[in-house]
């Protein structure tokens, strides 16, 4: 059931304990359930976990050479109706950012956004998809499986997906700096540089998934392949 429909299933309940119930404790519960439950819907309650994962193998078609002049909003836009418009479901939106974690100002952090599809196992891209793709100008990349940190959160509104989004990198942000992290998951800081932001949008499930890959990372290093 979508959650929305859970949490004014609750403010209904709400109300009629309030224009039912006199036994006061029971309406103070259940208006916390009912904040508690409107927080989580709106992501700012729930903590994203941060751990170690297998960035599967995945090919990825990216199109332009990105540079920080790029209106990277529209370029969003543009892929996602691209995906849409040529009914590629099982393809999700990917960002590269190449100085997510350097001391860069932000108008001046490269990025390439392009299309996602894993590979491994029974995911496979069709050869006349691929042919479309290269024939619409895309650029294929292909990688292997990589170690990285990992986060994923399923979100419902744009605001959501902020909120998630904000939680990861302040969290990430503060573990790259502690040594007693790096040394959990045997890493060094100078591996930590390239963060890749996969959003899928399966009818209508949303979610996005963040992996920091700290393997092999000149491999993502995808503007310098498109030069």
């Amino acid at each position: 059931m979508h959650p929305l429909i859970n949490l004014f299933a609750i403010l209904i309940i709400n109300v009629l304990f309030f224009k039912l119930n006199e036994i006061y404790f029971v309406n103070i519960i259940v208006c916390s359930i009912s904040i508690y439950s409107i927080l989580n819907f709106l992501g700012i309650i729930g903590r994203p976990q941060l751990f170690q994962n297998h960035l599967r193998p995945f090919a990825c078609y990216i199109k332009d050479d990105i540079n920080p002049s790029v209106n990277k909003k529209s370029l969003i836009n543009k892929i996602t109706k691209f995906i849409d418009e040529n009914n590629l479901n099982d393809f999700s939106l990917i960002i590269f950012y190449y100085d997510k974690f350097r001391n860069i100002e932000k108008s001046n952090q490269r990025f390439s956004i392009g299309l996602y599809k894993k590979i491994n196992g029974n995911y496979k891209i069709l050869e006349k998809t691929n042919n479309f793709l290269i024939k619409a100008g895309f650029r294929r990349h292909d990688f292997e499986d990589n170690k990285a940190l990992y986060c994923g959160w399923d979100y419902y509104y744009s605001f959501t997906k902020i909120i998630g989004i904000w939680k990861f990198y302040n969290l990430i942000y503060r573990k790259i700096k502690s040594r007693k992290f790096l040394n959990a998951f045997n890493i060094q800081e100078n591996q930590i540089e390239v963060a890749i932001e996969i959003y899928h949008n399966f009818f209508g499930n949303k979610s996005f998934e963040i992996f920091i890959p700290f393997e092999n990372k000149d491999k993502f290093m995808i503007y310098q392949k498109n030069k």
